[in-house]
């Protein structure tokens, strides 16, 4: 919504003051805004969390949400306090809320970089 700078000759006559008017400057699909507007995706994982079981749920969750957003993945140790921060050339997911919820019950921390 922005200030009108100009009353139509109608709404002169009838004495009504419109200070404003709303104007679409971009429209875009519901289904693309998450392509247009995420830069990254970043899950944290720790070393404790580490096995072969998490491994193959891990793998079956990020092939199940193949997508365009580049995923990161930030592996902490929490006994040395040692971060490594890792781009995955491989895989690549498309955020929602099925993925966050899944991500969520396996305990992984997650973030999301805007463009």
């Amino acid at each position: 919504i922005a200030p009108k700078f100009f009353v139509k000759q109608d709404n002169k006559q009838e004495q009504q003051n419109v200070p404003y008017s709303l104007k679409v400057s971009e429209i875009r699909l519901l289904g693309n805004i998450s392509e247009d507007m995420l830069k990254e995706f970043t899950i944290f994982i720790s070393t404790p969390m580490l096995s072969a079981d998490f491994r193959k749920g891990l793998m079956a969750l990020l092939k199940a949400h193949k997508g365009t957003i580049p995923l990161h993945m930030m592996l902490s140790d929490p006994k040395t306090g040692y971060n490594i921060e890792f781009k995955s050339m491989k895989f690549q997911v498309a955020v929602s809320v099925e993925l966050i919820t899944q991500l969520n019950e396996f305990g992984i921390r997650w973030k999301v970089s805007k463009k």
